[in-house]
């Protein structure tokens, strides 16, 4: 055990409690404070643990997103098991692999995944534990819901802070078969510290607009798991529909937008009359590649706040750099 150093369950224990009847997920149909996603994770890592799931083992995500996201990772997480979130747009033979070379023994998915987790369930091996969140893709199939019914007696695990793996994000494999980076607890929660002070978020205050999927590292540590940790808000958002960002932001006064610059410039292709949708967010901030310089000019002038452009890998979970908040800006 390496003291001084904090596992991401210890962190998250802390925030729930500082921060117990705050929204930590914000949706136009149902808020979730802090307090109810960490009773709701809770009673998940009791239901892996009374499986014999445990910090061998390595749990798929497979998963819009929404709170649930959060529901099973945060679960996952507390029973000692490594997340290993599955990307959504890859094809069966890419989900095989990942899976198989990431030696997965369950999987988690959500119910609008389940024709795809049909094409390729029965290619799999070694994989013992199959839930659904909402309707199952199998009658054998466990589902999130009663697990949530269910008692929790939070398993007890002693966690390593900076050797254990909390999650295994695998890379776009664009010069060979995609690659998992290994990612320990006291990396992210050192990492999201450092988002915090870098983007000077707000605690209580601050709610981040994820549209980005949480299954990517950007959108999972800077929109999701920083939230957790450090008492802010996130407002996820299942599919790009420019429409519907901009309605979402008004109804639950979304305060940062985190997008790729594609997501940008659709999004300036937007009817006037939308424009008063985004009078609440702060500023955006941009990753995935380049953002055009005409582009983040159109855009700052037409909505009224700054882009923040961050870089850097996966690996690096995955900022390493950011432009400040308050620095200087040259035309």
């Amino acid at each position: 055990m390496n003291s001084g150093l904090i596992s991401i369950p210890e962190q998250f224990r802390l925030t729930a409690r500082a921060h117990a009847d705050r929204d930590l997920v914000v949706t136009q149909q149902q808020n979730h404070s802090f307090s109810e996603i960490d009773a709701a994770s809770d009673r998940i890592a009791a239901a892996l643990a009374r499986q014999g799931i445990g910090k061998s083992d390595r749990i798929a995500l497979y998963c819009i997103n929404c709170a649930e996201f959060l529901m099973a990772w945060h679960g996952i997480v507390k029973s000692g098991a490594t997340v290993v979130p599955v990307n959504l747009l890859i094809a069966a033979d890419e989900i095989c692999y990942i899976l198989g070379d990431a030696e997965v023994s369950g999987i988690i998915y959500h119910q609008a995944m389940a024709e795809k987790v049909s094409t390729f369930r029965d290619r799999l091996n070694g994989i013992s534990l199959w839930a659904a969140i909402g309707e199952p893709q199998s009658e054998s199939d466990q589902t999130l819901s009663t697990w949530l019914a269910e008692s929790s007696v939070t398993p007890a695990v002693t966690f390593d802070p900076l050797d254990d793996v909390a999650v295994i994000l695998y890379t776009s494999g664009t010069t060979g078969n995609p690659k998992g980076a290994m990612l320990s607890h006291h990396n992210l929660v050192s990492y999201t510290s450092s988002v915090c002070a870098g983007l000077q978020l707000k605690p209580g205050e601050d709610r981040l607009l994820v549209v980005l999927p949480m299954f990517h590292s950007f959108a999972a540590t800077v929109g999701m798991l920083t939230p957790s940790l450090h008492g802010l808000s996130l407002v996820p958002v299942p599919a790009f529909d420019p429409i519907l960002i901009s309605e979402t932001i008004a109804a639950t006064d979304a305060t940062i937008f985190l997008g790729a610059p594609s997501m940008y410039g659709v999004i300036l292709r937007l009817p006037e009359e939308q424009t008063a949708n985004w009078s609440s967010i702060r500023y955006g901030v941009s990753g995935g590649a380049a953002m055009p310089v005409e582009l983040m000019h159109q855009f700052e002038a037409r909505f009224g706040f700054p882009i923040l452009e961050g870089d850097g890998p996966t690996e690096c979970s995955p900022v390493t750099c950011v432009n400040p908040l308050d620095g200087e800006r040259k035309p």
